[in-house]
């Protein structure tokens, strides 16, 4: 089992409590492209710079499957109409995850809930955060669309 360092159960810690929040940016446009399994990327673009910490409530799509980052760890909760997904990044940075899709023609709704900066505070506010989604078949890229 490793170790859990301070560092990082503070931001454990903050994103816990950021389940009680709510924010609003979603994304309502449809993408344009080839259809079929593959990866969905999000990556969440701060006004603030490098962050710490992200968690995305991800609605609509099919199939959505397993997530996963190269930069941090990323925990997933799957329920019937939409699915939860935390990312902690090992150092403060932009953040940016992959989702496995059924069909990257119907990605989902992505609605970013709360950030947590590099130093492990809870932003008050996501104004001017931006979240765009990119599908790419297993073939190809299929198109990518941007939260307001």
């Amino acid at each position: 089992m490793t170790p859990i360092s301070p560092h990082s159960h503070l931001r454990r810690v903050a994103l816990a409590a950021a389940l009680a929040v709510a924010g609003v940016t979603s994304c309502d446009s449809e993408p344009s492209g080839p259809t079929g399994p593959g990866t969905i990327v999000v990556t969440v673009t701060s006004p603030n710079g490098p962050e710490g910490a992200a968690m995305v409530e991800l609605s609509g799509g099919i199939a959505l499957g397993a997530a996963e980052s190269s930069s941090g760890d990323v925990f997933v909760e799957h329920g019937a109409e939409s699915s939860r997904v935390v990312v902690i990044l090992d150092q403060p940075g932009q953040i940016r995850f992959t989702l496995r899709s059924g069909n990257v023609g119907s990605p989902p709704n992505v609605v970013l809930v709360q950030v947590a900066g590099g130093d492990n505070q809870l932003r008050t506010s996501l104004d001017g955060y931006d979240v765009e989604v990119t599908a790419m078949t297993d073939a190809s890229p299929s198109g990518s669309r941007r939260a307001p």
